[in-house]
């Protein structure tokens, strides 16, 4: 969201930012609501409550909110790769929202973001009925869309990893 801000003057940049990681919560939440076969109505409320939820609108100045902003996209992505379809559409927007998170800077709401999207998709896996779709390659098609997302963060991630390395006491 922030790479945004240099199209705007300096005076407006703060501004946004701030509508830029808005809009993007609400139409991850908006598309993941669609993915889980809500209808539309119920699928604009839900964006509506995410992004104007006081997580995001208090804290939308801040920037773990710029990493948490894309959690609707990267479920959606991933419920669609457990699903089985549209494979490679599905990967790469997992990769695209992973990597964006990742460029949103913020490692400790990215690690949380990645626990809780973890502990989704384990309890979708456990509560869907049994015998719908294989397992095994879906989880493969998540692994392969984090790891590129990831790859597409590794500008930010490994000079960032090399940091850590060398601050960290023995």
């Amino acid at each position: 969201p922030a790479l945004v801000s240099y199209l705007f003057p300096v005076s407006f940049a703060y501004t946004a930012i701030v509508l830029v990681k808005l809009i993007i919560a609400g139409t991850g939440a908006y598309v993941l609501c669609r993915v889980l076969r809500l209808g539309p109505l119920a699928a604009a409320f839900g964006g509506t409550a995410f992004e104007l939820s006081g997580p995001m609108i208090v804290h939308a100045g801040w920037p773990h909110t710029a990493v948490t902003c894309w959690a609707g996209w990267v479920l959606a992505a991933g419920i669609e790769l457990l699903r089985g379809t549209h494979r490679l559409r599905n990967v790469s927007m997992l990769a695209v929202a992973v990597g964006f998170a990742v460029y949103g800077g913020h490692p400790e709401s990215l690690v949380a973001m990645g626990v809780a999207v973890v502990v989704f998709v384990v309890v979708y896996l456990v509560a869907r009925p049994r015998g719908t779709a294989p397992v095994v390659r879906p989880l493969v098609d998540l692994a392969v869309g984090a790891l590129c997302g990831f790859g597409l963060g590794a500008p930010l991630l490994f000079p960032g990893v090399q940091l850590a390395l060398s601050s960290v006491r023995n």
